[in-house]
């Protein structure tokens, strides 16, 4: 046997958690997300590999954002690039008013182009924690899910190239 054999036997808390998750809980604590299951969809959702990527980055934290940046003194300063407010991954992607009508009118555009009624809020766009519409079948909800997570990688994008999203 090898030590880390002996460290599971030893262990009380056999079951580990990402410090991606972690950072998450403490710092949304209001957000209820099945992590196993986000982790899973990951895999899932498209086969297109820099899109898996992104959302492999975005649920374990490591994007990089100007308080990053910042901290590596790349940058001068850690202002949020469309508002006055720091630069974090929750600003970003949760708090940030430019980002919330953004997302606001895509998908008043998804639901005029698919004739559905999806309101969502913006933790469920960050983590592409869709409910159970009973009103939309399969090729829609697929399509609603890629639509997600271009919608955070163009944010993200825009906010690396310092211009607004359209």
């Amino acid at each position: 046997m090898r030590c880390k054999h002996y460290y599971k036997i030893l262990d009380k808390n056999p079951t580990v958690e990402t410090t991606g998750v972690k950072a998450w809980k403490v710092n949304s604590a209001d957000i209820y997300i099945e992590w196993k299951n986000q982790f899973s969809f990951i895999y899932q959702s498209t086969r297109d590999d820099k899109l898996r990527q992104f959302s492999f980055r975005l649920l374990h934290r490591i994007i990089v954002t100007k308080k990053e940046l910042l901290k590596f003194r790349l940058t001068d300063d850690a202002t949020c690039t469309f508002c006055p407010c720091s630069d974090s991954i929750e600003h970003t992607f949760l708090d940030c008013s430019e980002i919330k009508s953004f997302y606001s009118e895509a998908l008043v555009w998804f639901n005029r182009v698919n004739d559905t009624e999806i309101n969502l809020s913006n933790e469920q766009i960050t983590f592409n924690e869709i409910p159970d519409f009973h009103q939309i079948s399969e090729y829609p909800r697929r399509r609603l899910h890629l639509f997600i997570i271009l919608l955070n990688q163009y944010v993200h994008s825009c906010k690396f190239l310092k211009k607004k999203p359209i």
